[in-house]
């Protein structure tokens, strides 16, 4: 009976604390009796902080647990945690620590993490100064030379080009520096420093049964300290080796410094923490302060310290100046890795600001763009949440809420730092410009914590962040890899860390990416450089400033032959027409594949590569396949069918001009082709005009995926990886995808459907459109893979007449794709010189009602329209759109006119040049003249080089007579009927824009009813 009674007293006492907030009508986890929510507080394998966040959107911004004994409020309100942490700083000057820390009043071996009231006070007092700019730019050529030390082996790893595990690094380098400037160690020891396992181990090690006992039995800490501390239980080891060798440390000084006054040397300034602390050395063993009277306005003028507290706060410096900075570096690595935009901004700050070789103290102040980056990785991922707390002296109220004496307060500080209500709706997003805003809720953010007790050590470890990475970045490129964890799984239960963070490191001068990168430089060939890694790849991938139109900017500067890199790509850039003829037609055997960005995969490997990107054997497969549907018999066929999508335009044309609007032509002529497009080559059945689902996703091809050719274009191995993860990703992430989606659920309809004709006995008739073209040589087999070695278009070769399920669709996306962009600009910018040109929209109205007098304009009449074809002729010189199509690769070592081509060679048309070549087109280039196409007087600078709006030879865009059929029909139909006129709102000249084709923004113009046919 009385063990029984024991029982229940000990069950109820223990209840009545589990019960704590419940009682008092707080809402929050339970947790079980005795441990509360200790368990999975204190699980490393997870981050706690996360949890914590969970519960904060289920139970508010003010909400309780236990931990054992241990009544924890949680906040996350902005205006609460300012009244904690700085208004009512003399009503919460208390740490929330474990009991088995110590009592941070009355134990000799308190930290000043640990410390509260008199005591923190005169630990952080003594502590300050060595904290001060005056003292971080004395060991400013320690760090320096710690950096130096992590190059040497950043650079030796390089060597072999394998991914980096840099939160690894990191550790490496913040404890050699640590070391350095805290315990004097004399020289670096990077990876070979045997405390840094053991350091590592105090964060990673699991020690939580003595956590959670003595949080539910504090009772018992004496007895469970003397297990941990003397007999080295519950992984007490790593705890254990740290403060032996921090504590022969301090007596090895101790020593030294009572030798050299016995030899009567002058002691100096204090080199690093131990003689700083030394200096304030106290032969009392305990100062005993009481906090009853405590303010942080009282003045204590206490400055020693005892040799216990010199030993535990050397201990302290050591393993949170390590482990809290390299956790903030990893996280920036990450960022940047993902965030090329941000790293490559980052690097032209330091490229600027940070011009000698050696970096001093002024340049790191300098580095605004830099702090904002590191300031808003720890936004993002706050790694030391669980510093974030205070313990309640004196019960107090903030605001309606009462905090009794005794309780934890814990900041909720990822909700903190995710509120959108605090950053805004890009709360989630990593912005460094968000810093720059002198609005920016600063006081909102809590990495390094808020108030009297904000991290000392905040100015030492941003100073340990930008030194390191203004040397790294002025090198080295962060990029992700396969390897590379998106998004970072976070474990830790002191501080949030990453579980791995391995990234790729384009190494400077010394390895791959700069030597791919001076590719042309050893070669001595001129051109733009842009930076080691990334080469020209930004400059190519700008929307609003097309890069065909920078070619021709650079070849009047590098001349007719130069060259230029895109991440590990190299291209050669030529505008001779001698030279582009030899290597679009004359050698076209050495020069048969195409210029590829690597996300559209692997043209001889990759199951579902188009005839665009294939090569040799696969693409005369392809070709030879496809060609039927573009021969005069075939476009004879789907003649009704475009002008069917003509007279729908026309009709809608009719309606803006009827209410006098302006009208966009560019966006009437991308309906039309993709109405076209989508009947004879998907089999849309109706027209969908205006109102086509496809339209958007197919325009989005053109003017998106920016960051995914970023991304694969500096780590190319990453495009297989997305491509096999493309069902999983979203739809805005990668437009193609979507579209190769519809298509092959298309694909398949059409198949089930002829599955059931030939069940009901329905006889097959001529193919439809594109798909039945295809399906009519499907093959069952899953992919074909032809060789290349012997390719010759020459060469007589059995061409297998059969196309896989993933080329079908491939086909379909590449002519879908295609056919729409490439006609209704080639469209537009017909529109646009007729419209500014009213002598020739004159005569060519003339020739249309001449040729074409009938409503219904038939395959003959078209052929008859020769002034037409001139004029569609000179739009295209005058703007090549399709220049991103007229590369070739090298496939097989050749020299041309003295010029080396290296296998694996791109090689670029800079066709503006061309075209606009007064040696070839004479004085007036620059003119809209239709004439100079009469009477075949350049015929011939079709088949020599010089004009290739259709790209040139046996690779020559396969679907150039329908894109001529479209455009005659369209234009002789609106021309029939209305005159094209510049209005106010008329881009002249156009603003053009495009990474893949050249498109103008708009071409909005006037159509007016013809007053001759009145």
């Amino acid at each position: 009976m009385f063990f029984f009674l024991i029982f229940v007293a000990i069950s109820t006492y223990y209840i009545y604390h589990w019960t704590f907030w419940k009682r008092r009508g707080v809402p929050g986890p339970w947790g079980i009796p005795i441990l509360g929510k200790s368990g999975v507080m204190l699980d490393d394998r997870s981050a706690p902080p996360l949890l914590i966040q969970e519960w904060t959107k289920k139970y508010g911004k003010v909400y309780g647990f236990t931990e054992g004994m241990q009544k924890v409020m949680v906040i996350s309100d902005p205006d609460m945690v300012q009244e904690v942490f700085v208004k009512q700083y003399d009503n919460f000057f208390g740490r929330k620590v474990n009991p088995i820390q110590g009592d941070p009043d009355k134990d000799k071996d308190v930290p000043l993490v640990g410390a509260q009231g008199f005591r923190w006070k005169r630990l952080r007092t003594i502590s300050a100064p060595a904290f001060t700019n005056s003292s971080i730019k004395k060991v400013m050529p320690r760090i320096e030379n710690s950096v130096q030390e992590f190059l040497k082996h950043l650079e030796q790893n390089g060597e072999n080009g394998k991914p980096v595990n840099m939160h690894l690094y990191f550790q490496e380098y913040t404890m050699d520096v640590i070391m350095r400037i805290a315990m004097g160690q004399p020289e670096s020891r990077m990876f070979k420093n045997p405390i840094l396992y053991d350091c590592k181990g105090f964060f990673e090690n699991s020690r939580w049964p003595v956590w959670m006992f003595s949080g539910a039995f504090p009772f018992a800490v004496k007895g469970l300290r003397y297990l941990f501390l003397k007999l080295g239980k519950f992984g007490a080891g790593p705890f254990i080796r740290v403060q032996k060798q921090v504590t022969d440390a301090v007596n090895d000084r101790i020593a030294q410094r009572e030798a050299d006054r016995q030899q009567e040397m002058e002691p100096g300034e204090p080199q690093d923490f131990i003689d700083f602390f030394l200096d304030a050395q106290a032969d009392v063993d305990f100062f005993g302060e009481t906090n009853d009277e405590y303010q942080k306005s009282t003045i204590y003028n206490n400055r020693k310290l005892t040799m216990q507290e010199i030993i535990t706060n050397c201990f302290l410096f050591v393993v949170a100046g390590f482990d809290t900075t390299a956790i903030s570096l990893s996280y920036v690595a990450y960022f940047l890795s993902l965030n090329p935009r941000v790293q490559r901004k980052l690097q032209e700050e330091v490229d600027r600001e940070c011009r000698d070789s050696e970096i001093t103290f002024e340049h790191l102040s300098k580095l605004k763009y830099m702090e904002n980056t590191i300031k808003e990785a720890l936004r993002v991922f706050p790694m030391a949440a669980f510093a974030n707390s205070r313990r309640c002296m004196r019960t107090t109220k903030i605001g309606d809420t009462v905090v009794e004496e005794g309780v934890d307060i814990l900041v909720d500080t990822w909700t903190l730092h995710h509120d959108k209500k605090v950053w805004g709706e890009d709360a989630d997003e990593f912005k460094p410009e968000r810093w720059e805003s002198p609005l920016n809720p600063h006081q909102s953010f809590m990495s390094f914590g808020a108030g009297p007790r904000v991290c000392l050590g905040v100015r030492l470890a941003y100073l340990e962040q930008k030194v390191l990475l203004a040397h790294v970045l002025r090198k080295y490129s962060f990029v992700a890899n396969t390897q590379t964890q998106v998004p970072m799984k976070l474990v830790g239960r002191a501080t949030s860390r990453p579980q791995t963070l391995i990234s790729a490191i384009l190494l400077g001068v010394f390895t791959y990416s700069v030597w791919i990168w001076s590719y042309f430089i050893r070669k001595g060939i001129k051109g733009p450089r842009g930076f080691p890694g990334i080469g020209m790849l930004l400059q190519t991938l700008d929307h609003e400033n097309p890069p065909f139109l920078k070619y021709r900017q650079w070849t009047k500067q590098y001349g007719p032959v130069w060259g230029f890199t895109e991440g590990p790509q190299q291209t050669m850039v030529i505008s001779e027409p001698e030279m582009v003829n030899e290597i679009f037609n004359k050698q076209f055997d050495n020069f048969y594949g195409r210029k590829l960005r690597p996300i559209i995969g692997d043209p001889e490997k990759d199951k579902r590569v188009n005839m665009f990107a294939a090569q040799g054997k696969r693409w005369k497969r392809l070709r030879t396949m496809s060609s039927p549907s573009f021969s005069n018999n075939s476009l004879r066929k789907v003649k009704s069918t475009v002008q069917e999508c003509g007279s729908e335009i026309l009709w809608n044309i009719e309606r803006k001009v009827a209410t006098g609007e302006e009208i966009d032509m560019l966006l009437f002529y991308q309906e039309y082709t993709l109405g076209v497009i989508s009947r004879i080559a998907l089999g849309q059945s109706e027209s969908k005009m205006f109102q086509n689902p496809l339209l958007l996703k197919v325009k989005s091809i053109f003017n998106g995926s920016w960051h995914l050719f970023l991304l694969t274009g500096l780590f190319p191995p990453l495009a297989s990886v997305i491509r096999k993860m493309s069902k999983s990703l979203p739809a805005d992430f990668v437009p193609a995808f979507k579209i190769f989606d519809l298509i092959e659920t298309a694909v398949e309809a059409r198949m089930a459907q002829r599955e059931s004709d030939i069940k009901n006995g329905i006889e097959p008739g001529e193919p439809q459109d594109f798909i039945d073209l295809f399906l009519d040589a499907r093959t069952d087999a899953d992919f074909l893979g032809e060789k290349n070695e012997d390719f010759s278009k020459t060469a007589v070769m059995k061409v297998n007449k059969e196309l896989t399920f993933d080329e079908i669709v491939g086909q379909c996306f590449v002519f879908l794709a295609a056919g729409f962009d490439t006609t209704a600009l080639s469209l537009s910018y017909a529109t646009f010189l007729l419209a500014t040109h009213p002598d020739v929209q004159k005569r060519l109205q003339e020739e249309v009602d001449n040729e074409c007098p009938d409503p219904e304009i038939s395959f003959d009449q078209l052929s008859k329209l020769k002034y037409m074809e001139c004029v569609m002729k000179e739009a295209l010189r005058l703007y090549p759109l399709g220049v991103t199509a007229n590369t070739r690769k090298c496939m097989r070592e050749t020299v041309i006119d003295g010029v080396i081509f290296e296998e694996g060679m791109n090689i670029q048309v800079d066709t503006w040049t061309l075209h606009h070549n007064k040696s070839i087109w004479g004085d007036d280039v620059e003119d809209f003249k239709p004439e100079r196409w009469e009477n075949s007087a350049c015929e011939h600078l079709e088949h020599n080089g010089s004009y290739i709006p259709f790209g040139s030879g046996p690779r020559q865009c396969i679907g150039m007579r329908l894109a001529q059929i479209e455009q005659k029909i369209i234009l002789a139909q609106i021309l029939k009927e209305y005159s094209f006129r510049t209005c106010k709102n008329t881009q002249i000249p156009l603003k053009l824009v495009g990474k893949l084709t050249l498109s103008p923004e708009n071409v909005i113009v006037k159509l007016e009813p013809r007053k001759d046919l009145l």
